[in-house]
């Protein structure tokens, strides 16, 4: 007999232990219900036993009255189709165990045996040096993580978290905006804050102002430019410092001495920053987003736009969940706090206050779901323009989420138009 592979004996294994389970539910259904009401049915591996399961949790209540359970349970095995073989199941039975521990081992081996299928692929990976492969092969085994083990620590270890927290120096990474840190405290770390706007509201502006305000003060900043190159983002800075516009110098329409200026801002700016300011035009997704975090170790992660990055997924809603979940993984697991911007839809053009809400992010549920903080830009003179046009605009920042403080409040802004420039 050839020998049996990882895969065959973890399904050898939990098709011996699936029985045991099958038992405790016949013998007191209420009892498994209420201790492995967790366990998915699709894990389990023998059929009539994972509909007895499935349909046990559709047709069980923990407040049935215990003879109604055990004649429902009784039912079942008709219907599940394991009614001939229970007896020997039950003959079986060790009750020393609680149905807990079968369901914790079926799960158990559930993992192992989906650990084995990774296994088995990075093993492939690694052969035909595939680096991108690899990484993603590694990336699934780290997301399979065990539901059979729970870590549970208890308040001791939480307090010794926290210490460690309390020593590390600050959670906050300033954005030097007074009114935004009166309201926010700053930027935390291990948090994902989505600054979202209709196009030309100023968001790119404000999440640009953040990130140099940051990298000025000593903080190491990584701004994806996902939908302008660099040179145009770059522009914002210099050519307000220089009090000239972008369009007249690429339109060749400045003096000589101007631009001399010009470059001499430019090059003043840059030292400002020296190398912590890193500024990322190329086509991203969250594996090389990932990537480059880990390599430069930022305090803080700039992305314009969410939409431009180029995870793939049929389905929008999903892909952008999928995508806002991973930038969380990401400010948590190094430790920076990362500020994404979402361009929103056109929703609040049908309403008479077209001040935006949660509900005009398109697709937004995911995206709400997984930010820590959600921001929201309003002008009224981007709906109503004034009769004589001012360079400064008033602008609202309204606080729609704010996971650990109040939501729906206003940051008062004054948006200087020819600079670029929240004041």
């Amino acid at each position: 007999m050839a020998e049996l592979t990882m895969v065959e004996q973890a399904i050898m294994r939990q098709r011996n232990v699936e029985p045991l389970f099958a038992a405790c539910i016949n013998q007191d259904p209420l009892i498994t219900i209420q201790e492995c009401g967790w366990l998915k049915p699709q894990i389990i591996m023998t059929d009539g036993i994972r509909k007895y399961w499935e349909l046990a949790l559709e047709r069980i209540s923990i407040g049935d009255d215990p003879q109604k359970a055990q004649a429902i349970a009784q039912q079942l095995t008709m219907e599940s189709g394991v009614f001939l073989d229970l007896r020997n199941w039950v003959m079986q039975s060790d009750y020393r165990f609680m149905p807990q521990a079968y369901a914790q081992e079926i799960a158990r081996r559930f993992y192992i045996r989906t650990q084995s299928v990774l296994f088995d692929k990075l093993g492939k990976a690694l052969a035909d040096y595939d680096d991108v492969a690899i990484r993603s092969v590694v990336e699934m085994m780290h997301a399979s993580e065990s539901i059979a083990e729970i870590d549970l620590p208890d308040a001791w270890t939480i307090a010794q978290q926290f210490e460690q927290v309390i020593k590390s120096g600050s959670r906050i990474i300033d954005t030097y905006i007074p009114a935004m840190d009166s309201a926010l405290g700053g930027m935390e770390r291990q948090t994902l804050t989505v600054l979202a706007a209709r196009p030309s509201m100023g968001k790119t502006g404000l999440a640009w102002q953040i990130a140099r305000n940051a990298a000025q003060a000593g903080s190491k900043v990584v701004f994806f430019t996902l939908e302008m190159s660099a040179t145009s983002l770059w522009s914002r800075a210099a050519c307000s410092a220089a009090k000239t516009t972008w369009r007249d110098v690429k339109a060749k329409k400045i003096s000589a001495e101007k631009e001399d200026e010009l470059l001499e801002k430019n090059y003043s700016i840059a030292m400002q920053y020296e190398d912590r300011l890193r500024i990322v035009e190329k086509d991203q997704t969250t594996e090389t987003i990932w990537r480059a975090v880990s390599q430069f170790r930022p305090d803080l992660v700039v992305i314009d736009h969410l939409r431009e990055i180029d995870d793939d997924m049929e389905n929008e809603t999903k892909r952008l969940g999928m995508i806002t979940k991973k930038l969380k993984r990401i400010a948590k697991l190094f430790n920076t706090s990362v500020l994404c911007c979402v361009q929103l839809n056109r929703g609040a053009e049908g309403r008479e206050d077209k001040r935006p809400m949660l509900s005009d992010m398109r697709d937004s549920g995911q995206i709400e779901e997984n930010a820590d903080i959600v921001l929201m830009i309003y002008r009224d003179d981007y709906y109503n323009p004034p009769f004589r046009p001012s360079t400064l605009s008033e602008t609202e920042v309204w606080v729609r989420k704010n996971r650990d403080g109040a939501k729906d409040g206003k940051i008062v802004l004054r948006y200087n138009l020819t600079e670029q420039w929240f004041e």
